[in-house]
């Protein structure tokens, strides 16, 4: 059964502008589980996509004229942007292979690591430092001394 808190969480989270790739690692990190979280955004896609279709539909329906209203004649160049519009936009809002596909591989982010590394690596080095610095007290104070006269 699908969550509907994840489900409103993903839908609050595309809306301000995030991939739903992101929405969900977001999900993940915070501790809902991966089945979960997948099922939540199955049926957000099957949502949108049904959504998309009924869309397309009512313009579809909306465009038509009746038939006094049409010209008798229509240019060549015309016909085909006519016939080329549901066309394309049935192939912007893909296919049913994409559909199919799953939402997400869980990987981890490699900007995430590289930051963990600077941060380790530097407390590292601060903790080297004041190590040093307890042990040679002395002849750090004697060339501080001298320095300042």
């Amino acid at each position: 059964m699908v969550r509907e808190d994840i489900v409103a969480g993903l839908k609050q989270a595309i809306s301000k502008g995030e991939s739903l790739r992101q929405a969900m690692m977001s999900f993940y990190k915070a501790g809902y589980k991966k089945e979960e979280i997948e099922e939540a955004a199955r049926f957000l896609q099957s949502e949108q996509v049904q959504e998309r279709m009924t869309m397309t539909y009512s313009e579809t329906q909306e465009n038509k004229k009746p038939i006094q209203n049409i010209p008798k004649y229509n240019p060549p160049s015309q016909e085909r942007q006519i016939q080329q519009t549901p066309v394309q936009r049935i192939s912007q809002y893909g296919s049913q292979t994409e559909l199919e596909q799953k939402p997400t591989s869980y990987k981890k982010e490699k900007n995430s690591k590289i930051g963990w590394i600077i941060l380790i690596s530097g407390t590292l080095v601060i903790i080297v430092l004041l190590i040093l610095a307890i042990i040679f007290k002395t002849p750090i104070t004697n060339f501080l001394d001298k320095l300042m006269g």
